[in-house]
């Protein structure tokens, strides 16, 4: 079939003239064909050119950022370079060759480092000496990987605004005068594994969204992870201590805030105006307030599929303040805080079960007139540890449960030495069985002794269920004759185990005794000679084998036996 467009016709036009038989549909294939193919480009690209400062040609920083282009490495050797950087060129890579010793000082003029491109590399440095300006400042532009670099003394160590996309990682950020890192209008960073402190705000977030701030240590700042107007933000696994407030949001929706560690100061987590979010795993101990939420309604405080938070050792253990619609459930821990939970100033509307309350002066406080549910459809509550049999418990609790949620139980049980008697320097194995009687996994630690005297620890982890058996190898070079008594410790779970008198138990007696007193009437005389003589030449297995005759571990009775009986002969103990 031929279709031959007219002057008047389009390509497409004469194409729908096409009718679907075998040779248009051929046609039509050559057609397309000629029409869309294109030819491939290889383009090569070249290697990247390394300028090494200092050197002839690059004095100093600055002039080799000057000749490079896009692509390029400016490698920098140790020493104190007093300069201020401008950076205008995307994906270069400047990298100090040590951070402790290649320094980049400004005196006091101006920020250390100004990134004027995308996607900047700035790595290996120590940058210090600021006053009131930046350590690493860039404004309109992103996805730059701010590494493995020490800042300080600066107002703030690292400044980001309309800058998206960024990595800061393994930065040690300290003694900076507002804030250590600060993102303003700038989403999808990650700021990860840094160490912050002396600054007066440790992480600023403000109309910052989708970041992913994980594994910080933040100390001795007043407050550490500040966000404002700032949603859906992760906040997971950083640790606080020393700082006014260890976490602060304000007008910020839908985080997870998961698996924190925050000890001390006046509030470790306080949510303010602050909705839809989800509060999981999180340690809040020894402070003012443990969590402290304001204003802020429809937030979960949760413990599953995690083991839940725990608030322990504060004057508010949790606090609603004129906050609705929070669901607060599954293996929460307040315990030993003096009011545990304390619900005030409109806070109703809120669900509260599975949770743990132990041992708070006063377990639950919830002002007069307010209406929430604290039990679930199921009609199970919380478990209150000083719950007498009389409901409400705590005046709040129609239906407390009798057991901590969920049911946590590690146990020992059986301590196993391989040998009972031996001689100092005998090389004895203790196992020790344990075994996971809750419905989680649990990461256990256990220790096996000697009398009182640890012989190794070990962790490991169990299923729901599930028991092992560890092997401890101890040591008994330094041992003086005696009996020694053998046990293992699992570490209890704090607050919430069912049973604690399970973790320990008692073992074995290994008796340590004087090489050569084979039948232990802790003399070596003729007796033990003539058991050794009716043993000897017997191996591990024969029948007229003596175990205790084998004075030097080698499953055979022989010559070398008698000559350690023999060095003892006549000793008495």
């Amino acid at each position: 079939m031929r279709v031959d467009p007219t002057p008047t016709q389009s390509v497409s036009q004469a194409l729908r003239l096409v009718t679907l038989n075998p040779s248009s549909l051929f046609l039509l294939f050559l057609l397309l064909l000629a029409v869309f193919q294109t030819p491939v480009v290889f383009v090569y690209a070249p290697p990247p050119t390394v300028r090494q400062v200092p050197s002839t040609t690059y004095p100093t920083i600055q002039s080799a950022i000057d000749a490079s282009a896009r692509g390029d490495i400016v490698q920098v050797s140790p020493g104190t370079y007093h300069e201020h950087l401008t950076v205008p060129v995307t994906l270069l890579t400047i990298r100090g060759e040590n951070k402790e010793t290649t320094i980049i000082d400004p005196d006091i003029d101006g920020a250390a480092i100004s990134l004027e491109a995308n996607s900047i590399t700035v790595t290996g440095f120590t940058l210090r000496n600021g006053g009131y300006n930046y350590g690493i400042k860039t404004t309109n532009y992103g996805s730059h990987n701010i590494s493995n670099n020490i800042i300080e003394d600066f107002i703030d160590g690292i400044y980001l605004s309309d800058s998206n996309s960024n990595i800061i990682f393994s930065n040690t950020i300290f003694n900076n005068s507002m804030h250590a890192i600060n993102l303003r209008i700038s989403s999808g960073s990650q700021i990860n594994d840094n160490s912050i402190s002396e600054s007066a705000f440790g992480l600023y977030l403000y109309y910052t969204d989708g970041t992913m701030i994980m594994r910080n240590n933040i100390s001795n700042t007043s407050y550490g992870i500040f966000a404002a107007y700032s949603s859906q933000n992760t906040i997971k696994g950083n640790t606080c201590q020393l700082s006014s407030t260890g976490i602060q949001t304000q007008l910020s929706d839908h985080l997870t805030i998961s698996d924190n560690i925050i000890t001390g100061g006046m509030y470790s987590l306080q949510l303010q105006t602050t909705h839809y979010s989800q509060i999981s795993n999180n340690s809040l101990t020894q402070a003012s307030y443990g969590l402290y939420l304001v204003s802020s309604n429809g937030n979960t405080i949760v413990g599953s599929p995690s083991l839940g938070n725990l608030m322990a050792k504060n004057d508010w253990g949790l606090v609603l303040y004129n906050s609705t619609g929070n669901t607060i459930i599954d293996g929460n821990t307040i315990a030993q805080n003096t009011w545990g939970i304390y619900l005030t100033s409109n806070s109703s509307g809120n669900t509260i079960y599975h949770n743990n309350f132990v041992s708070n002066v006063r377990q639950a406080y919830q002002d007069i007139g307010l209406t929430n549910t604290w039990q679930n459809p199921q009609l199970e509550g919380n478990y209150w540890n000083d719950y007498s049999g009389y409901p409400p418990a705590a005046g709040v609790d129609y239906y407390p449960l009798p057991y901590p949620w969920p049911m946590r139980n590690l146990a020992v049980t059986n301590v196993v030495a391989d040998q009972t008697i031996i001689y100092p320097g005998d090389p004895v194995n203790i196992n020790v069985t344990i075994q996971n009687f809750g419905v989680i996994t649990e990461i256990v630690e256990v220790t096996a002794y000697y009398n009182s005297t640890a012989i190794e620890t070990k962790t490991t982890t169990l299923t729901s269920g599930t028991a092992t058996t560890l092997t401890f190898n101890w040591n008994t070079t330094d041992l003086e004759n005696g009996n020694y008594t053998t046990s293992a410790t699992i570490e209890p779970i704090p607050y919430v185990e069912s049973n604690y008198a399970d973790n320990t138990l008692t073992g074995s007696t290994v008796h340590v005794g004087l090489a050569g007193d084979i039948n232990q009437d802790h003399i070596v005389d003729n007796q033990d000679l003539i058991l050794l003589k009716q043993a000897f030449g017997a191996a591990d297995g024969d029948g007229n084998w003596n175990p205790n005759a084998d004075l030097n571990n080698d499953n055979m009775i022989n010559a070398h036996d008698l000559l350690i009986l023999g060095r003892n002969y006549g000793t008495q103990i």
